[in-house]
C-alpha cells in the first residue's frame, strides 16, 4: 500500500515537471522567436516613410532596412538593406500591366498578364496556374499582383502593383537568407527581421499619392 501511494506520488512529480517544463519552453519561444519577428515589424510602429515624387507613391517600411543604395529617379530602382541577411527592393517597371511578364528563374518559365481575362498566361503548356502571381485587393482598395518564392535558403516576395495614372508598374520585393537554420552554433549568418508577413504588412502602407 504505502508503495503504491510512493509510485502514485513519483508520477504526480513527473508529470508536474513536464507541465512545468512545457509552460517554460512556450515562454521561452514566445518571448525569443515572436517578440524577436515582431518587435520592429508588426503594428507599423518604428517605420520609416519612403516618398517618391515623380512617380507618385510613397510607403512605411522598418527601420531595419536602413540605408539605401540607389534611389529611383536615378537608377530607376531602390534597394534598401538591413545589417542582416534580408533587401527590400522596388522597382518602377515602364510599361502597362497588360502584357507584363513574371519570370520564374528556377522554373526556366515566364507568364504575361492579360487584363481582359485577368489572368496570367504561361509561356509554355503545362506550367500550373500555381506558380502565377495571384490578385490580391487590399482594404483601401489596392490591388496588387503577389508571388512567393524560394531558391535554397533564400525566401523571395513579390508584390506587382498597376499604377493608376502612369503606364507603369512598381514591383516591390522583399527577400531574405534563412540559412542561418541550417548552420551550426553560433551561426554566422544571423536570423532576419523579416518573415512571410513582411510584405503584406508593407503593401497594406502602400498608396498612390497626386
Amino acid at each position: 500500500m504505502e508503495y503504491e501511494r510512493s509510485k502514485k506520488s513519483i508520477l504526480k512529480w513527473i508529470l508536474l515537471c513536464i507541465i512545468l517544463g512545457a509552460a517554460a519552453y512556450g515562454l521561452i519561444y514566445y518571448l525569443y522567436f515572436y517578440k524577436t519577428n515582431s518587435k520592429e515589424g508588426i503594428g507599423n510602429t518604428d517605420w520609416k516613410t519612403y516618398r517618391n515624387e515623380e512617380y507618385g507613391f510613397e510607403f512605411k517600411y522598418p527601420s531595419y532596412f536602413d540605408y539605401s543604395f540607389a534611389d529611383l529617379p536615378t537608377k530607376g530602382y531602390l534597394e534598401i538593406r538591413g545589417n542582416r541577411p534580408e533587401w527590400l527592393i522596388v522597382s518602377a517597371k515602364s510599361q502597362s500591366i497588360n502584357g507584363f511578364e513574371y519570370i520564374n528563374h528556377s522554373g526556366a518559365f515566364s507568364f504575361r498578364y492579360d487584363t481582359d481575362s485577368q489572368v496570367w498566361i504561361p509561356d509554355q503548356e503545362g506550367v500550373s496556374q500555381n506558380f502565377a502571381p495571384q490578385m490580391i485587393i487590399v482594404e483601401n482598395g489596392l490591388v496588387y499582383h503577389y508571388i512567393r518564392t524560394g531558391d535554397g535558403p533564400t525566401t523571395t516576395h513579390k508584390a506587382f502593383i498597376p499604377h493608376p495614372n502612369k503606364n507603369m508598374v512598381i514591383e516591390v520585393t522583399v527577400s531574405y537568407n534563412m540559412s542561418y537554420t541550417e548552420c551550426a552554433q553560433p551561426c554566422p549568418e544571423e536570423k532576419p527581421y523579416s518573415n512571410d508577413n513582411t510584405l503584406s504588412e508593407i503593401i497594406s502602407t502602400f498608396k498612390f499619392v497626386k
